[in-house]
């Protein structure tokens, strides 16, 4: 009889391969490894978050609770969620700290939840790796994307099947239009427009027709503005225009 444990890797829905690449990804950007720990455990206190967050930008955390308490590992994962959010993520691209406790206690948690709660701290992993690969300060490890495609695939059919319940996140959240947007328009040719040229235009176009500040017309070209001595006005030739 299979273990718990190995039940979950071979259920049809477990995210197996971008746990794998994620767990991955993190111990060979913070060069610490996840031991004998599983995912969630390794995660819950927060600490090696925040060092992954250090790697890719230094000093993006400023400090990081090390002692051994629920509060302090919440405090970790604050700043972690934090310093996503500088990087440029979305929050409806976050977990919830709830998502990374200890569900062993709660015996009316349904193995589905603690699935979707994988899930959503997996999709937060996918985008932290999408802008690191962006981050200036960063050269190390690059996240494999791709392991993740199933994943934010079936968090989308999950989120159609779920409609408006509350145990599901919406399309949106999982970042799966997002991620199949962009890997649709990195596969077409980029689209030329003009707005921006013609914006210009129009912007220079009414400012050509401004009649010039005075300090202008006494600076002006003589060939354009004409001064009549009995009235002290400048009379502009090509738009019959007066000023005083």
């Amino acid at each position: 009889m299979a273990s718990p444990r190995e039940q979950e890797q071979l259920e049809p829905n477990h995210p197996e391969p971008a746990c794998q690449e994620a767990q991955k990804w993190i111990e060979a950007v913070t060069g610490k490894s996840f031991g004998d720990k599983d995912f969630r455990s390794a995660l819950e206190n927060g600490i090696l978050l925040c060092e992954l967050l250090s790697a890719i930008k230094p000093g993006l955390v400023k400090k990081i609770n090390r002692l051994p308490t629920p509060i302090a590992g919440l405090d970790n994962l604050s700043v972690f969620l934090r310093g996503c959010e500088e990087l440029g993520l979305k929050g409806s691209q976050l977990f919830d700290p709830g998502d990374l406790q200890d569900t062993s206690i709660r015996a009316n948690l349904k193995d589905s939840d603690c699935n979707r709660k994988l899930k959503n701290v997996l999709n937060t992993v996918f985008w932290l790796g999408k802008a690191a690969s962006g981050c200036a300060s960063f050269s190390g490890p690059t996240l494999n994307v791709k392991e993740f495609e199933g994943l934010l695939a079936q968090m989308k059919v999950e989120s159609e099947e779920g409609g408006d319940s509350p145990q599901k996140r919406g399309v949106r959240d999982s970042g799966y239009d997002c991620w199949d947007s962009e890997r649709s328009e990195s596969l077409s040719p980029p689209r030329h427009t003009r707005d921006n040229s013609l914006d210009s235009l129009d912007s220079f176009g009414s400012r050509s027709q401004h009649s010039p500040s005075p300090d202008v017309v006494n600076r002006g070209n003589s060939d354009v503005w004409s001064y009549c001595a009995k009235c002290g006005a400048h009379v502009c030739k090509m738009h019959h225009e007066v000023t005083r």
